[in-house]
């Protein structure tokens, strides 16, 4: 008995009738059963009733009409030109798929293959939508996202290729490559403005000339895999010769005043001579000439 109880505890289904853990002896009024006296009855305390719970799983059935009815309901969301969202259209896509072949295995007739070239064409109108849009932009000169227009890129070109293998047109290349065009005109754009403003004496963070020169050698290694002239290595190279000339006259400042007898912190003295080695170690590479380690050098004296 002993071991039922605590099988039944354990489960959370022992039956309260079972046990009178709470309960307390009391007179009680039995109005309702129409007679005014008092009986002297168990009354069990009042607690919620705890019920078992229970796995229900859909049938195959309501789960192929429940697809349906999804994707139904997003080419209406579609059509009416409310926003869609493409991961969830991915996943109606691969049920319905599923579902079609198993329908096809079993001798049955099905509307899955239909519904999910339906919402292949809801994405792919939606994707080149927003392609075009992102084309329109610089005209209208309004800003994009960088990181944002390569996910496009490769969206378009996810479409082509799905569009190569039902034999079918498609703009998806051709997107892409716009969008490439447009990233590039406003990335040799931007290098030239900091070219421009450079000369003038406006100075620019190194992180960020740092990653315009990756960003151009990128362009300029993308040019040459699709076999075009690319001016990307070259503005690269220009950006870098703005970084060694301001590091070098900053160099320069730094022993001419610390002659006239000004102090410098040791920790941007440091860095200085770091940034000078690494310069050093570009122009070696590069086969030219460099005062790099030299001027390093000197800075070294400033330390002692």
């Amino acid at each position: 008995m002993i071991d039922t109880i605590a099988t039944e505890e354990a489960r959370a289904t022992r039956d309260r009738g079972k046990s009178n853990s709470g309960a307390h002896v009391d007179f009680v009024r039995l109005r309702n059963r129409g007679i005014d006296v008092k009986a002297l009855v168990n009354v069990l305390p009042r607690e919620p009733v705890l019920l078992d719970e229970v796995s229900i799983t859909p049938t195959k059935r309501w789960q192929k009409e429940d697809t349906k009815r999804q994707a139904k309901q997003v080419l209406a969301q579609a059509k009416a030109g409310k926003r869609i969202r493409e991961a969830d259209v991915a996943k109606l896509q691969q049920r319905l798929l599923t579902m079609e072949r198993q329908d096809e295995l079993a001798g049955r007739e099905s509307e899955g293959k239909e519904l999910a070239l339906a919402l292949g064409e809801a994405r792919r109108s939606k994707l080149v939508a927003e392609a075009l849009d992102v084309l329109a932009r610089p005209k209208e000169k309004r800003r994009y996202d960088e990181k944002y227009v390569d996910r496009l890129q490769q969206r378009l070109l996810g479409i082509e290729r799905q569009d190569e293998l039902m034999g079918r047109e498609s703009e998806g290349r051709q997107l892409a490559f716009a969008l490439g065009e447009v990233r590039r005109s406003r990335l040799v754009a931007e290098a030239s403005d900091v070219l421009a403003r450079a000369k003038e004496g406006r100075r620019f963070p190194e992180k960020y000339i740092n990653a315009l020169q990756q960003r151009l050698l990128s362009m300029e290694s993308q040019d040459e895999l699709s076999g075009r002239a690319s001016e990307g290595k070259q503005l690269a190279l220009a950006l870098g010769e703005v970084r060694r000339s301001r590091l070098v006259a900053e160099a320069l400042d730094v022993l001419a005043k610390a002659k006239e007898g000004r102090r410098f912190d040791p920790a941007h003295v440091a860095k200085l001579q770091k940034l000078l080695l690494s310069m050093e170690r570009g122009d070696v590479l590069s086969g030219r000439e460099s005062e790099g380690f030299r001027l390093a050098a000197d800075l070294a004296e400033l330390r002692r």
